[in-house]
């Protein structure tokens, strides 16, 4: 008896995000500060499951590369640059040249960063398409992402198009492409960031917007 209610519900609500949806502005646009404090917490999530995939699973598998090797070649760049930096050095002895990186330690540079990227370009995709929006930052500060589009679900193409993008400002160009992103917010008539307005997507609040839809 409770299937057809669903279903008549579920019907009635896409109605009334199509009525939205013709005007956009209408919608409740989530705030830039919840927006950050979820993505921080997804970002923080992220960076520890790409740091237990890269040191747990991934160099293990590889005998020839280990963190000893990245954190050796660190702490040279490190002291070099505390030399260059500060002036200490004997006007008489030639200037200590800069540690290169060895080829094991820019294997695991590469390692590191295509793994970081390959996990938050995933993550942001089945956010935003199997789960409609939601991210774990986004489900506890209450906000999601809707298409522009569709009203209860963001097409696959748009959600690819919103994933690349955001792993580009975060992992290349950093951080031109994100101050471009940045500057549509407050310059392009729709107010909204660079990622939203290619993928005709919209973060919302969530509270607000149910309670819009049930008045």
């Amino acid at each position: 008896m409770t299937e057809p209610t669903d279903k008549q519900d579920s019907s009635n609500e896409e109605q009334l995000m199509h009525a939205f949806l013709v005007e956009p502005g209408s919608l409740p646009n989530a705030s830039f500060l919840i927006r950050l404090f979820a993505f921080l917490l997804d970002y923080l999530l992220l960076s520890f499951l790409s740091f237990f995939i890269i040191t747990q699973i991934i160099l293990p598998q590889n005998s020839s590369l280990s963190m000893d090797q990245l954190v050796a070649w660190a702490e040279a760049y490190s002291n070099w640059l505390e030399i260059e930096n500060s002036g200490i050095q004997d006007a008489m002895q030639t200037p200590a040249s800069m540690p290169m990186p060895s080829v094991h330690v820019i294997d695991i540079l590469s390692i590191i960063s295509e793994s970081f990227t390959l996990v938050f370009f995933t993550y942001f995709l089945i956010s935003d398409f199997p789960l409609k929006g939601a991210s774990i930052g986004k489900k506890i500060f209450n906000i999601r992402t809707i298409s522009l589009v569709e009203p209860l679900k963001i097409p696959i193409m748009h959600s690819l198009i919103r994933s690349m993008a955001k792993t580009t400002m975060l992992f290349y160009l950093f951080p031109f492409i994100l101050l471009i992103a940045f500057a549509t917010k407050f310059l392009h008539k729709s107010k909204s960031w660079g990622h939203d307005l290619i993928s005709h997507t919209m973060v919302v609040d969530e509270f607000k917007l149910r309670k819009m839809l049930n008045t």
